[in-house]
């Protein structure tokens, strides 16, 4: 780490800076005297401020720590909410290798650094002379068993094997034994299985010797008083590096208002000298909110992007890329988005627009505006949207996150409807207090005394009971279904040789094998979108339904994806 670091950065120029490096050297340093014994750690910074890379100090410091004591260095397992930004974090990791150890040109061996998401790719080799890239079949087996030093994964992959029971998940299990396990944005773990999680790294804390460190910009409120160490400092350290920080001020307006109002008023506050973000809270809203823009500026505005969950993942990596590359060129572009920028997406914009949400989701994307301190302050401005004028609106906030969140939420920012980046730590922890006091704790309960009773599945006179099985981090939605969409001539390539070498295959572990060799390029061609809307409307029987080229205009729009307005949709991520 201190290699590539000083290869990397170098000096300390700007206030970022050199907080990060302040906080680099303050995580690793409290890792290295930390007693040994010590399962449970906190790293608390604001967005911006080299988590990432103090964490992965802090891993490699305490990895070396335990090496010497147990003569074998522990894996280190990084686990992440989404999946952008497990690929985001994987290339800062191939980045730190690459500097760190006398790697040649070409990919880091997966036996040292193994991504692993359902989209990620399903190639194995391993590092030294035998670097051959590895049968599918054994490939397979090495990324599921996570066969590596350093693992790069999402939340749903560690979690369901630590309180799963599935066999596919299972593979891993024993990985997990002295593991040392890093949980970043630890806040996008849904709020009624907080109890669920924190038991459950207690348990194999306690069990596997597992080390677990927890890293968030708004941190909950998990373990009790001095269960965990607190990496980057005492409380008052905490607040003081919160409070080094002005980079934003947030400014909240809870009265109801359409997107139709909401985005007049962006056109009549916009100002072509800044980037902006717009986040909203559902496909239907980005959409209109998008095409509002779109129609006004007629092609005489600026450089117009829309984001979210309705464009196919091929597309939607594209364009992030796209947006990247403009805002490091200084250029200004305007994008519309649902919450998939929200939490560790690399992204820095003169000023941020949110639909209302939850408070530390605003925060987060409040983490997006200014993010590098180039402008003395950006601008976070919060609206609440409803799905019609009138007393009888409904928040589309409730409509996402449910009554407590929303209402939570809304009451504190009536209450504090200007902010400044320094009082974001105290207002996240209030936020947390009154929605983890309204949430019931029922849900991770019963999955726990399922667990306690070897209760896996729903079966006879236990159908009443939770079961292992109910757990769930993302909840799947009813009557939506999964659709391939020929959007290009690479997506019809693609179909194409899924139908000649997988769905033609009889022989089912053959028909597995060619579909292993096409799965990571054809799910970047899948969307998941209401059945209803797909019903009877497609030719053929096709398994999954494809929207061949012929008919992608009827279904799918270039600019926006899948054509569901008079649909609203609840899928936000």
């Amino acid at each position: 780490m201190e290699r590539y670091r000083a290869a990397r950065y170098g000096r300390s120029r700007t206030a970022v800076e050199a907080l990060r490096e302040d906080l680099y050297r303050r995580v690793v340093e409290r890792m290295r005297r930390a007693p040994l014994g010590q399962r449970l750690f906190t790293l608390t910074a604001p967005t911006g401020a080299g988590k990432t890379l103090a964490g992965l100090g802090a891993a490699f410091c305490l990895r070396e720590r335990l090496a010497g004591v147990r003569g074998i260095p522990p894996r280190i397992i990084y686990a992440l909410p989404f999946t952008s930004i497990v690929d985001q974090t994987f290339a800062v990791g191939e980045e730190v290798l690459r500097v760190a150890l006398p790697i040649p040109e070409g990919p880091v061996p997966t036996s040292l650094l193994l991504k692993h998401h359902h989209l990620a790719d399903l190639t194995y080799r391993r590092a030294g002379s035998d670097d051959a890239e590895r049968s599918l079949d054994e490939a397979l087996l090495l990324i599921e068993s996570w066969q590596s030093e350093v693992v790069v994964t999402t939340f749903v992959q560690l979690f369901c094997t630590l309180v799963g029971y599935e066999n596919r998940m299972l593979k891993k299990f024993h990985r997990l034994g002295g593991a040392v396990v890093i949980l970043d944005e630890v806040q996008n773990i849904p709020v009624e299985y907080w109890p669920l999680v924190e038991e459950s790294l207690r348990q194999a804390c306690a069990h596997l010797d597992l080390r677990v460190i927890l890293m968030t910009a708004t941190r909950p409120e998990w373990f009790g008083p001095g269960e965990a160490l607190e990496l980057a400092g005492d409380a008052e350290t905490v607040r003081r590096q919160f409070a080094a920080l002005n980079r934003v001020r947030l400014t909240a307006d809870t009265t109801p208002r359409t997107v139709e109002e909401a985005a007049a008023a962006f056109l009549d506050q916009y100002n072509e000298g800044l980037s902006y973000l717009v986040v909203l809270n559902t496909i239907r809203s980005s959409i209109a909110f998008y095409s509002i823009l779109r129609d006004a500026w007629r092609g005489r505005g600026p450089v117009l992007y829309y984001l979210s969950t309705n464009i196919v993942p091929a597309e939607r990596e594209r364009r992030l890329a796209e947006i990247r590359e403009r805002l490091a060129r200084g250029e200004k572009p305007v994008v519309v988005s649902t919450q998939v920028v929200e939490a560790g997406v690399d992204l820095d914009f003169d000023e941020v627009w949110r639909d209302l949400g939850p408070v530390d989701a605003v925060v987060q994307v409040a983490g997006r505006c200014n993010r590098h301190f180039r402008r003395e302050q950006g601008q976070v401005r919060l609206v609440h949207l409803v799905d019609e004028g009138g007393e009888g609106g409904r928040s589309l906030a409730v409509h996402v996150y449910g009554k407590i969140h929303s209402v939570a939420a809304r009451r504190l920012f009536a209450s504090r409807p200007c902010l400044a980046e320094p009082e974001f730590f105290e207002v996240v922890a209030e936020y947390f207090r009154a929605v983890r006091q309204s949430k019931s704790a029922a849900e991770s309960e019963a999955i726990l005394q399922a667990m306690a009773a070897l209760r896996f599945t729903k079966r006879g006179a236990d159908e009443d009971l939770k079961s292992v099985g109910d757990f769930a981090l993302i909840r799947e939605l009813p009557r939506y279904v999964e659709v391939f969409v020929c959007t290009d001539a690479r997506a019809e390539e693609i179909w194409n040789r899924y139908q000649a070498t997988v769905a033609q295959e009889r022989d089912l572990r053959r028909r597995w094998a060619a579909f292993l060799e096409v799965k990571r390029d054809f799910r970047r061609y899948l969307l998941s979108v209401p059945a209803e809307l797909l019903l009877h409307r497609l030719p053929g029987d096709a398994h999954p339904p494809v929207i061949p080229t012929y008919l992608v205009d009827e279904f799918y729009d270039e600019e926006t994806g899948f054509r569901r307005i008079e649909h609203e949709g609840a899928l936000i991520y």
